[in-house]
């Protein structure tokens, strides 16, 4: 844990994806270019064939700046969402949600950006749902 957040690196395995290719996605794998990162994530979902994920933002943000990369291992598709471009605007942050769409022929993914994973029931107002350690 870091600056009390529960922040991990979490290797997320998709089973039996159904998906197709666009152009942000890359079958490269540089990460030795500049400014060029893995981003940590603060979420993501694959609904069909549609890969989204929810970034910080503080303004400048948009699809143009991230680069899907996805590379072949073993029986694996390890997929890593680089920013090429950072945020240099100067506004509150915000949650991002940004969504491509991936190649028809991945079975299983290993994800390879940190992901922040929040505690919902360490937010004093999201009580619905949430155990109070009590055993009830």
């Amino acid at each position: 844990m870091r600056n009390k957040c529960y922040c991990l690196s979490v290797y997320a395995i998709v089973l039996a994806l159904p998906v197709f290719l666009t152009p942000v996605v890359s079958a490269q794998n540089d990460s030795t270019t500049p400014g060029v990162q893995l981003e940590t994530l603060h979420g993501i979902q694959l609904q069909g064939q549609q890969l989204s994920w929810d970034v910080v933002t503080t303004g400048c943000t948009d699809i143009s700046d991230f680069q899907v990369r996805l590379r072949q291992e073993s029986e694996n598709t390890l997929l890593g969402i680089y920013r090429i471009n950072p945020d240099r605007c100067r506004r509150r942050p915000a949650m991002l949600n940004l969504a491509v769409d991936l190649p028809p022929d991945i079975k299983r993914i290993l994800l390879e950006n940190p992901l922040v994973i929040q505690n919902a029931c360490s937010d004093v107002k999201a009580t619905v749902g949430c155990s109070t350690g009590t055993g009830h």
